[in-house]
């Protein structure tokens, strides 16, 4: 594996945030679900990259989200 060609997730964050738009990185999968479920508004947008189920997170998500409303 070239470690140039891995993707660097604080980098693209980093260049999020430039542009001006909120981003944040989770080392811990079991982080990220209750600071989206404390921080999302209506209209904001969630990218999630994982290379493998992510913990579940793409389906628990919307669930929580809806538990809260």
């Amino acid at each position: 594996d070239d470690p140039d060609a891995m993707l660097d997730p604080e980098a693209v964050v980093q260049t999020i945030r430039d542009r001006g738009t909120p981003a944040e990185t989770f080392d811990d999968v079991d982080a990220v679900l209750p600071a989206l479920v404390d921080t999302l508004q209506p209209g904001d947008v969630v990218l999630l990259m994982s290379n493998g189920s992510f913990g579940g997170l793409p389906e628990r998500l919307p669930e929580a989200l809806a538990e809260k409303a």
